[in-house]
C-alpha cells in the first residue's frame, strides 16, 4: 500500500540576513519536505516601464500560439493540462 502524497504550497515572504533565512513569525511545520526559492526584490526606482499595447501588439511573441489548433479553446486546454498534472501528482 502506498501512502498518499498531499502536495500544498504556501508563499511566506521572509529575506536573507548574515546568510541565514529570517520569516517574520514562527512556523509550525508537520515533518515535510521544504523548497526555498530566492529571487532578488527590487526596488519600485528600478522597474521598468511596461510595454504599450501597441508596442505589446508588435511583440514577436504575441500570437505565437495562434496556428495551434490544441490552444482554440484556450480555457479548455489550460484544464487538460492541469487534470493531467494532477493525474501525475497523485501516481508519484
Amino acid at each position: 500500500m502506498s501512502a498518499l502524497r498531499h502536495a500544498s504550497i504556501v508563499r511566506i515572504n521572509g529575506k536573507v540576513e548574515n546568510g541565514r533565512l529570517v520569516v517574520p513569525k514562527k512556523l509550525r511545520l508537520p515533518n515535510c519536505q521544504v523548497e526555498i526559492t530566492v529571487s532578488e526584490k527590487r526596488s519600485p526606482k528600478k522597474w521598468k516601464k511596461g510595454l504599450t499595447r501597441a508596442q505589446l501588439l508588435k511583440h514577436p511573441f504575441f500570437g505565437m500560439w495562434k496556428d495551434r489548433p490544441e490552444m482554440d479553446d484556450s480555457a479548455e486546454y489550460v484544464a487538460k493540462l492541469r487534470a493531467r498534472e494532477d493525474a501525475r501528482s497523485a501516481r508519484d
